[in-house]
């Protein structure tokens, strides 16, 4: 009498496929957790300079003109993983342009470089908005609404 060991080859082309359909599943959704990751941490690099800028318009009354005026370091020294840089930019005066109105101050632009392919190329632009003497910040991107925060979503 044989015995009878091991699994046939059909129950092996099962679990192939099974593991195939699994990862093509997978695959995506880590890709898009990657992305969404990559964003968060240009976020977080964009702090430092949100808050210099809202410092320095709060004691001076004007929107800093560049990075140096921020306090920060060069926009290309602010680098990360799929980070390439944080630029700080004045426009439209950089001042409130009458009480009581949105104001346009300037910009905060967050540049990423080619370590991911979704992001290769892109930048997420924060525009600061002064109403009262509060700056409300206003996220533009080209980015999927899936890559970006809830702040970021048209």
């Amino acid at each position: 009498m044989r015995k009878e060991q091991g699994f046939t080859l059909i129950e092996l082309m099962i679990v192939v496929a099974i593991i195939g359909i699994l990862a093509s599943v997978a695959l995506p959704a880590y890709q898009n957790y990657a992305t969404r990751a990559s964003v968060t941490e240009a976020m977080s690099l964009a702090a430092g300079a949100k808050s210099a800028s809202a410092e320095i318009f709060s004691s001076e009354g004007a929107f800093p003109a560049d990075n140096a005026g921020a306090g920060i370091e060069a926009a290309g020294n602010i680098t990360g993983t799929n980070v390439q840089s944080v630029t700080v930019l004045r426009t439209g005066g950089g001042v409130v342009a009458a009480p009581g109105t949105d104001s346009e101050l300037g910009t905060i632009t967050i540049a990423f470089n080619a370590n991911n392919a979704t992001l290769s190329g892109e930048s997420v632009i924060l525009t600061a908005v002064s109403n009262g003497g509060s700056i409300r910040w206003v996220c533009t991107s080209g980015l999927p609404n899936a890559a970006v925060p809830a702040s970021c979503r048209p």
